[in-house]
């Protein structure tokens, strides 16, 4: 697995779709979504904690967020692993014919 996800370190939404591709999950943001707001609600709360993760990690003491900002993206992805969980062993079931009861 080290050598397969070595390229995951700070996911943006762009290796989130790569590693769904790997199940043959062409865009996952668009497979767990029906209305497009909530495809770019999904993609940009990602980006935006990556990036705000980032700069915090290497220092730019001009990127802040609040309690409530940590409270949205929290909310975000848990949705977003929930709904992409389930579509991800509905894939397995399917494709495979094994369950998932995780």
């Amino acid at each position: 697995h080290r050598r397969l996800l070595q390229w995951m370190k700070s996911p943006k939404p762009d290796e989130v779709k790569r590693l769904f591709k790997l199940w043959d999950i062409d865009d996952i943001f668009a497979a767990i979504t029906r209305k497009s707001s909530t495809k770019q609600q999904f993609y940009f709360r990602l980006d935006g904690l990556v990036n705000k993760r980032n700069n915090i990690a290497h220092g730019d003491i001009s990127t802040e967020t609040t309690a409530s900002e940590v409270r949205e993206y929290m909310n975000s992805v848990e949705l977003f692993c929930d709904r992409a969980d389930r579509r991800l062993a509905r894939k397995l079931r399917v494709s495979l014919g094994i369950e998932c009861d995780w």
